[in-house]
């Protein structure tokens, strides 16, 4: 495993991506998500975190291990799992402020376009050799 420490450089513009007036303590704290301090000091940490495993691609492992080297936090990785499932409604309401906070933008160049979201799924029985 590899520390990438460049991607520690780059909190900062991350934090200034966030939608405007948007409490992350807050927010945390109601949902959930962030209850007492101990390993993780406060919300934006746990942000971090959070990022450095699904917008990374690093394994729960990977991540502690980036955090305790970049002096962000330091747990376990199941610790670090319950975390994050308790997070997972205070991460929603971050996307949905920034979904909000991108309509108000206008639409320029795609208006008159539909966004339609596609699945290509395809489930096979066992021993199949083509979708069922």
């Amino acid at each position: 495993m590899k520390i990438r420490p460049e991607i520690l450089d780059h909190w900062p513009e991350v934090r200034a991506r966030l939608p405007a007036g948007f409490d992350l303590e807050a927010t945390a704290r109601l949902r959930g998500a962030f209850t007492r301090v101990r390993e993780i000091k406060n919300a934006e940490t746990l942000l971090r975190l959070a990022l450095a495993y699904g917008g990374l691609g690093m394994s729960l492992r990977e991540t502690c291990a980036w955090a305790e080297a970049g002096g962000i936090a330091r747990l376990s990785d199941p610790s670090l799992l319950e975390r994050l499932c308790k997070a997972a409604p205070w991460l929603g309401d971050i996307v949905a402020a920034l979904i909000a906070e991108q309509t108000k933008v206008p639409a320029g160049r795609f208006a008159g376009y539909r966004l339609r979201v596609l699945d290509g799924t395809s489930i096979c029985h066992p021993g199949a050799d083509r979708t069922t």
